[in-house]
């Protein structure tokens, strides 16, 4: 069945779809090409017999009386069968047998031979005329819809109007009179309306689908009816023209009654001429009833063909700009893994014995290898958010700490070109913050680097104030001024485009690509908020936006952020508060068995009891068994997810106040709201951070009156500069790592070589899954893997299951996705060699897994 928001799209073989007569010549060989053959033949006659018969026994112009009006109707046999092979196989199927019936019938009433062939075009006229609208409408083939039905009504009325036209042939060669003739007329058009509307239809009803079936077994899908404005059109056209021909002749037959009035004419014949008036005026009434509502469906017709091709417009506009957004960030991504090397291999280079020339071109080398990085993450930048792969994170972080890491990378640029580089912040301001340092520091970064790059002599200055402050809220003020060349209006107009700078001379001389702006409008918007700018040519610039952000907890105000979050715990408040989390019970629904590790790790560091569910069907299980204080569950898991698992158990009034925090690896833009609606509480994405982790278990955990329970304080974390220093192996950062893992060297190498056992077979696991094309079990393997890796310091395979795992998300196919997946293997391969190495070297007790 159409439908209108696929226009003009192929559907499938259905019985109005044509099939060409040579179809009988190819399969006559079949036996079903010579039933069809001798179905038709057999029809053909029949026709040609009851044509004659409707002669013979006079079944035309038979009274009917219909609400005080005299009608006439014409019976027809060959009509419906006609009309039948039409719509079921095509045109010719049924046209000619229609019109050697009304020839055999034209030559048999004793019409002159000539005028019997003219005749004979009266019936395929009007099947040609139903089958053009036919085709153009949104009629199912069997008529299951209202709308459908009444334009087969619709149709079959302007068909019969026009197949009806033959009539006057037919008295003008019989020399029939006025009155004789309009009766004659009316009789066959509407004989053939209610023919059609009430035999052809209810057959079509019926029998259509068997009908459609057996000839796609038997013959193969015919080509598949498609949708066009000019089709539709035509028909609009076709029936207007019939319905306007009706009205012509129906006047002028009307006027051809009255004037052969003749003055004196007796009562009997005024009589018969103002009932045959009266009777075409009702009728006229009739079928202006029907052009109201021809014109009404066609209209719906059309408007829902044109809303539904603006809509297919747009959503291929849409898929090609993702698709190109993909092949950015693809393009980017790959580029700049060989271009790292580079970068890295040129550093290691310039540590060896060169001369003076060897050392300059080394440095012009590095210089452009580092301009092109930049050029490279900008276009991966824009790429991401274009896909809408780049999404705001919300985690806590510390203000002096972002404008730190800003004056580090812009420092010494400015001081190259001898320019006063200040940052000046607010002493009301608040440090302790909850948002994505990693994008506001690049935002602060990218303004001042422009400001740098265009400024000759004088200062760049980056300013935050506060605005306002209320609850757990503070609005802040940033801003990037220079004293540099500054723009004029129409340069600024154009400034926040994607690829375009102030105009081309500014590109000759200062290069870049015209993206950081653009970039950085982007992501502050993605703050919610809007960048503006001031400036005026030789006056220097002035760019600004502000950003609310939320206070951080109290709890976390004394927790560094280089380690796990754990080695500001002397602090009475912080030690006081995570005092709170010792011996609460805590429900991890985790499938993978290194994060099961991770989790018991962080809730053990603070005193909470850890108990482990491997799904959410055993999650459910555990919660109707014991009791427990909060439950960390994961989004992803296998037998029943999170998320339905959340849904199910919030069903039970006994968890309504039961803390259930989710953790996922997706972290993407959406998840957070998608768990909030099933029921969850807060929201946490892997790989986890401890101070994070612990933050959101004291909002959402009761308050728990300690007394004077004696109650260990929490164990210190490793300080950074006490932490060893590890080798890098290739595939792995094992300092990284250890970092996230609070500095606990024997706990880490326990979760490495409990990750080589469980993985070890991973690599041909998931190469057998891609080859029987079970793709979903690629993309959970990958999905699994990411977080984990995360941990260990495995940045670049991590980043390989990400690419892998959002690949086959979008629905990639296989061949698209086999480089990737090649990778992620290759990736997992380096990884396991570099543990195989690691552990090899380390304490036989560490090793074993468990």
């Amino acid at each position: 069945m159409w439908k209108a928001g696929n226009p003009g799209m192929a559907q499938p073989a259905l019985a109005s779809d044509p099939l060409p007569l040579s179809s009988l010549r190819h399969a006559a060989h079949q036996p079903a090409g010579a039933y069809l053959g001798l179905a038709w033949l057999l029809s053909l006659l029949a026709c040609i017999g009851l044509g004659v018969a409707s002669i013979a026994y006079q079944w035309s112009g038979l009274p009917v009386h219909f609400g005080g009006m005299a009608l006439y109707v014409t019976a027809y046999p060959p009509l419906t069968i006609c009309a039948l092979w039409v719509l079921w196989f095509g045109f010719w199927w049924g046209a000619i047998p229609a019109y050697l019936a009304t020839f055999v019938l034209a030559l048999y009433s004793g019409m002159p031979g000539p005028w019997a062939a003219l005749f004979a075009f009266s019936d395929p006229l009007g099947l040609a005329v139903f089958t053009l609208v036919y085709r153009a409408s949104p009629i199912s083939y069997d008529l299951r819809s209202a709308t459908s039905i009444v334009l087969f009504c619709v149709l079959a009325f302007v068909g019969a109007i026009i197949g009806s036209a033959g009539s006057f042939i037919w008295t003008y060669t019989n020399h029939i009179g006025v009155h004789e003739g309009f009766r004659i007329w009316q009789a066959w058009w509407l004989g053939a309306f209610l023919q059609t509307a009430g035999t052809v239809a209810p057959l079509v009803f019926l029998a259509s689908g068997p009908v459609a079936a057996w000839r796609t077994r038997h013959f193969g899908n015919s080509p598949a009816r498609r949708y066009s404005r000019h089709r539709i059109m035509a028909a609009a056209l076709t029936m207007l023209a019939g319905v306007l021909l009706y009205l012509f002749l129906t006047f002028d037959l009307n006027r051809a009654n009255l004037l052969q009035l003749a003055p004196g004419s007796d009562a009997a014949t005024w009589r018969t001429a103002a009932l045959t008036t009266a009777d075409s005026a009702s009728a006229a009434y009739w079928v202006m009833t029907a052009v109201l509502v021809s014109v009404v469906f066609l209209g719906y017709r059309l408007f829902g063909y044109w809303a539904a091709s603006l809509q297919q417009a747009a959503h291929e506009a849409q898929h090609a700009n993702q698709a190109k957004s993909d092949f950015l960030a693809r393009m980017s991504h790959e580029i700049r893994t060989p271009l790292n090397a580079i970068v890295g291999m040129t550093h290691l280079q310039a540590r060896t014995r060169l001369d003076a020339r060897q050392r300059g071109y080394l440095e012009n080398t590095r210089a452009a290898t580092d301009s092109l990085l930049l050029i490279i993450n900008d276009v991966l930048d824009f790429a991401k958010i274009e896909a809408g792969m780049l999404h705001i994170d919300a985690i806590r972080f510390d203000l002096d700490e972002v404008v730190h890491a800003v004056r580090t990378m812009v420092q010494h640029r400015a001081d190259a070109k001898g320019l006063v580089f200040r940052c000046d912040v607010g002493t009301d301001v608040p440090r302790a913050l909850l948002g994505d340092p990693l994008r506001l520091g690049q935002v602060l970064i990218n303004l001042a680097s422009n400001a740098v790059k265009f400024t000759p002599q004088g200062e760049v200055r980056i300013a935050i104030e506060l605005i306002e402050r209320a609850h757990h809220h503070a609005t802040l003020h940033f801003s990037v001024s220079d004293t540099g060349i500054g723009m004029n209006a129409e340069q600024m107009q154009r400034l926040f485009e994607p690829f375009a700078q102030a105009d081309e001379s500014i590109t000759r001389r200062y290069g870049g690509t015209g993206l950081g702006l653009a970039i950085c409008k982007q992501l502050v918007a993605m703050m919610g908020s809007e960048i503006s700018v001031e400036s005026e040519p030789d006056e220097g610039s002035r760019f600004s936006f502000p950003v609310q952000l939320q206070i951080a907890d109290p709890v976390l105000q004394s927790f560094p952020t280089d380690v796990a979050g754990l080695g500001g715990a002397g602090h009475d408040a912080s030690a006081s508060s995570l005092a709170r989390l010792h011996g609460t019970r805590i429900l991890v629904a985790e499938d993978n068995e290194v994060n099961c590790q991770i989790a018991e790790a962080y809730l053990a560091d603070v005193g909470a009891q850890f108990f482990h569910a491997g799904n959410g069907e055993a999650a459910i299980d555990m919660l109707l068994a014991h009791t427990f204080d909060l439950v960390l569950m994961d989004v992803q898991m296998p037998v029943l997810d999170g998320i339905r698992a959340v849904e199910r158990i919030r069903r039970n009034p006994q968890f309504a106040a039961l803390p259930i925090i989710a953790t996922t690896a997706h972290a993407l833009s959406g998840d957070r709201e998608r768990c909030l609606k099933a029921g969850m509480n807060d929201y946490l994405a892997k790989p986890l951070d401890p101070a994070q982790l612990y933050a959101i278990m004291l909002r959402w955990l009761p308050p728990r009156a300690t007394g004077n329970v004696d109650v260990p304080p929490p164990k210190e974390a490793a300080r950074s500069d006490d932490m060893p220093v590890l080798p890098t192996y290739p595939g792995i950062d094992l300092n990284i790592g250890l970092r996230r893992l609070s500095g606990k060297y024997e706990r880490y190498i326990h979760i490495l070589a409990g990750f080589r056992s469980n993985h070890a077979v991973t690599d041909d696991r998931v190469r057998q899954a891609f080859l029987d094309r079970d793709l979903a079990e690629v993309q959970r393997i990958a999905h699994s893997l990411k977080s984990v890796a995360a941990y260990m310091g495995a940045e670049a395979f991590a980043e390989s299951a990400a690419a892998l795992e959002h690949a086959l998300a979008v629905g990639v196919t296989p061949n698209s996705a086999e480089p990737m997946l090649d990778a992620f293997c290759t990736l997992l391969s380096e990884l396991m060699a570099a543990l195989d190495t690691v552990l090899e070297a380390a304490p036989e007790n560490l090793v074993q897994p468990g």
